[in-house]
C-alpha cells in the first residue's frame, strides 16, 4: 500500500524522510518518552537511521510489518512525533502506536493523528485475501 500524506486541522502525517532520523533518535532518547516503550535509552542515531531507512524502503503500510510515518506540525514544519502501524489479517486489522516529543504532550496531537490514520487506513477498499 503506497502511503499518501494526510492533512488534518493542525498536522501533516507523511512518509518518513532520511532527515527524520535525528528527531527520532532524540525522541527515543528522552527517558519520559521511552518509559513505557521497548527500546533502550539512549537511542543511537545510527539505529534511528537504520529504522528510517527500512521504513522508507517499505513505501507504506504492509501486511504483517511495522511501518512508521512522521507527524509534522503544519504551523512550524517541525516533526513532533511519529505513528507506527502494524497491519494484519490481510490489511483488515491495525495495531497503532505513537511517539510524540514530550513538549507536545497534552495538546490532543496523538488523538488527531491516530484518528486521521485510522480513517485513511480503512477508507480505501482492499482485497480481503
Amino acid at each position: 500500500m503506497r502511503f499518501a500524506p494526510i492533512w488534518t486541522e493542525r498536522l501533516l502525517i507523511r512518509p518518513m524522510q532520511p532527515e527524520d532520523a535525528v528527531g527520532l533518535a532524540d525522541r527515543r532518547s528522552d527517558p519520559r518518552v521511552a518509559r513505557f516503550q521497548n527500546w533502550l535509552v539512549p537511542f543511537p542515531l545510527e539505529q534511528a537511521e537504520d529504522v528510517v531507512s527500512e521504513v522508507i524502503a517499505m513505501r507504506g503500510p504492509a501486511n504483517d510489518e511495522w511501518w512508521m510515518a512522521s507527524v509534522v506540525d503544519q504551523d512550524t514544519g517541525q516533526v513532533i512525533g511519529d505513528l507506527a502501524v502494524h497491519m494484519t489479517w490481510g490489511m483488515r486489522s491495525a495495531e497503532i502506536g505513537y511517539t510524540l516529543d514530550a513538549r507536545h504532550w497534552g495538546g490532543g496531537y496523538a488523538t488527531e493523528a491516530v484518528g486521521a490514520l485510522v480513517e485513511y487506513l480503512f477508507s480505501d477498499p482492499r482485497p480481503t485475501r
